[in-house]
């Protein structure tokens, strides 16, 4: 019973570094955001500036769309393996349910068992002074047939 608490904790401490180490690469994930949003401010900045020389800048724009459809494709990415993060975190949320579950389930039935062997113990108890009480009184009674045959 203690290997399967010891396990159970084990699995639960192993469970909670995980759901840890999830939160810290969601962060690092908001910050790198945060940062290409910087970015892209910056470039919506450098394109204003540049406006004049809009014949010189159409390139320079085709790259910076096709930049901002990469941070797209990533962000989006981003949103897949969080997704895939909350799923994952749910899945152990309810394997956590099920082992609590049959944790309980195992905890009420070794209550019972116990509860039983406790009552034929004491069953076993009683018949035993009950033997021991007959045994006592039926060596008494031979002592008196013999002290009365024998005359000893």
């Amino acid at each position: 019973m203690k290997e399967e608490q010891v396990s159970f904790r084990e699995e639960q401490t192993s469970l909670k570094n995980e759901m840890a180490a999830f939160r810290t690469e969601q962060d690092e994930m908001k910050s790198e955001m945060a940062a290409f949003r910087t970015e892209q401010d910056e470039m919506k900045g450098e394109m204003a500036a540049f406006r004049t020389e809009q014949d010189e800048m159409k390139g320079e724009m085709a790259a910076f769309r096709i930049e901002q459809d990469g941070m797209k494709g990533e962000m989006a990415a981003f949103r897949i393996e969080q997704d895939g993060m909350k799923k994952e975190q749910q899945e152990m949320k309810q394997d956590i349910s099920f082992l609590r579950s049959d944790y309980q389930d195992m905890r009420m039935e070794s209550d019972q068992r116990h509860s039983e062997v406790m009552r034929n113990f004491r069953s076993l108890e009683a018949d035993q002074e009950f033997v021991w009480r007959k045994n006592t009184r039926n060596e008494r009674d031979i002592a008196k047939v013999k002290k009365q045959y024998l005359g000893t």
